[in-house]
């Protein structure tokens, strides 16, 4: 268990003086949502808070938990390449947030050349290009950097449920998945990390398809994913 931060008394007027700025901040999120990236910023770095972890203190703020840590993480990236906000907020905060998934401590190779580069050069060029650059383009640049091609390639599921289910159904679920897998890493503070939705849902979807009840049931109806495929031609 982490200890709690003690703030002193400096340190605590200046953090309820951003925690103000911030806080009016978010009101105005939609007019400066890079604004808001970067008090937040200045929250994580100067730990100006009480709560025991960070996760925990922008759980208190009126902003969703994801949407805290992409904004922080986007303006940490900036800052780490030495990307100044007037030059990198005309980009658009959806372009912005897809440069910003990769690391600028890690480096990319060639596959084909076996040449290696800094990631944060790739970083600085992609925003240099930016504006002249569709969504799909830099995904695709971005998925090329990460290594998330061929087999490697993820993609979207999207479907709806009816809100019971999500609840009392899909997320328990997911919550058992999750405490099965364990711990996924550790933060910039040495906290847990845990894992991800799609994750937990990898290892449901596995669990259920490798049921010796559920085979059983398969082999007894004479049930196959191909018969049912063909029925609904």
């Amino acid at each position: 268990m982490q200890d709690i931060v003690i703030i002193g008394e400096q340190n605590a007027g200046e953090a309820a003086q951003v925690r103000a700025e911030l806080q009016e901040a978010i009101k105005q999120v939609h007019m400066d949502t890079f604004g808001v990236s970067r008090l937040l910023l200045k929250v994580q770095r100067g730990r100006f808070y009480t709560e025991p972890t960070w996760q925990e203190y922008i759980k208190t703020l009126d902003l969703k938990p994801r949407k805290s840590q992409y904004l922080v993480k986007m303006a940490d990236t900036m800052d780490l390449v030495g990307i100044p906000k007037e030059e990198y907020e005309p980009v658009g905060l959806t372009k912005l947030r897809e440069i910003t998934r990769l690391d600028p401590a890690k480096t990319y190779t060639n596959p084909v050349t076996t040449e290696t580069t800094p990631m944060a050069d790739w970083i600085k060029g992609l925003v240099e290009l930016a504006p002249s650059k569709t969504l799909e383009e830099i995904q695709q640049s971005v998925r090329t950097l990460l290594g998330e091609v061929g087999e490697n390639e993820k993609t979207w599921l999207n479907f709806s449920v009816l809100r019971t289910v999500a609840e009392n159904v899909i997320k328990p679920a997911l919550d058992k998945a999750k405490a099965c897998i364990g711990q996924a890493g550790q933060g910039k503070e040495g906290e847990s990390l845990e894992p991800t939705d799609s994750a937990a849902l990898e290892v449901v979807a596995i669990e259920y398809l490798n049921d010796q009840n559920v085979g059983e049931y398969v082999r007894n109806t004479g049930a196959s994913l191909e018969d049912e495929e063909s029925a609904n031609k």
